[in-house]
């Protein structure tokens, strides 16, 4: 179940802790999944969404 947190770096993420969508500067949410070192992979070719579902849904599309 994919949950709201706030990482280190003071960002919002919506993440089940594989996936998830994060929010950028330009308050659009963006589909990401991690990296081995934790790192995000945020796929952000498409343009942001204006809500974290989408992006999820997005990325559920994309890493899964």
């Amino acid at each position: 179940m994919a949950k709201f947190e706030i990482d280190t770096d003071g960002k919002v993420v919506f993440s089940n802790g594989t996936i998830g969508a994060i929010l950028l500067d330009d308050e659009m949410w963006y589909p990401f999944s991690y990296f081995v070192t934790g790192e995000y992979d945020i796929w952000d070719n498409e343009g942001g969404y204006i809500k974290p579902s989408s992006a999820y849904k997005m990325a559920k599309l994309k890493f899964t």
